[in-house]
C-alpha cells in the first residue's frame, strides 16, 4: 500500500503529510525524541562559561579565608534572574541568545565577586556590589 493512500485512510490531507515529512507535528512542535544532546554540544561553550564563573570566585574565596562567603551581591540576583528566563527559553522553545546572554552575564558577577574577595582580608557577608566594598574598605 502507497503512503499517500494510508494517509488519505487516515483523513490527513497534503499539507499534514508535509508537516510530517519536514519533521514537525501540526501542532507546530518538534518531533524529536531528545534534543538535550543536541542543546549539550551547540551551548557548550556558554555552559561551561556559567559553570566556571559560577564555581571560581566561591573557590578563590575559600581558598582565602576557609570559609565560603554569601555575598549576596546585586549582580547575582540580576544573573540568576536571567539565567531563570534563559534556560526554559533554550530548552523549550530552542531559543538559544537569552541563555548566552545570561551565561556572558555570569562573567559580570564574578568580577563583581572577585572584587569584594580582594578588598577584604577577612570574609564579609552581605555586600550588594563591589563598589559598596570599596567604599567600605575606605578608612572614614
Amino acid at each position: 500500500m502507497q503512503e499517500g493512500a494510508v494517509h488519505e485512510r487516515c483523513g490527513a490531507n497534503d499539507q499534514e503529510r508535509h508537516v510530517r515529512a519536514a519533521g514537525r507535528h501540526p501542532g507546530g512542535a518538534k518531533a524529536v525524541p531528545s534534543q538535550s544532546i543536541w542543546y549539550a554540544a551547540r551551548e557548550a561553550p556558554s555552559a561551561i562559561l556559567a559553570i566556571v564563573c559560577l564555581l571560581l570566585p566561591t573557590t578563590i574565596a575559600y581558598a582565602k579565608y576557609r570559609a565560603v562567603p554569601g555575598y549576596h551581591t546585586w549582580s547575582v540576583k540580576l544573573g540568576s534572574v536571567l539565567m531563570g528566563i534563559g534556560v526554559p527559553l533554550l530548552l523549550l522553545f530552542d531559543l538559544a541568545w537569552p541563555f548566552r546572554v545570561a551565561a556572558l552575564f555570569q562573567l559580570v558577577c564574578a568580577v563583581d565577586e572577585l572584587g569584594i574577595t580582594y578588598c577584604f582580608a577577612e570574609c564579609r557577608h552581605d555586600i550588594p556590589s563591589v563598589f559598596r566594598a570599596a567604599r567600605l574598605r575606605r578608612p572614614s
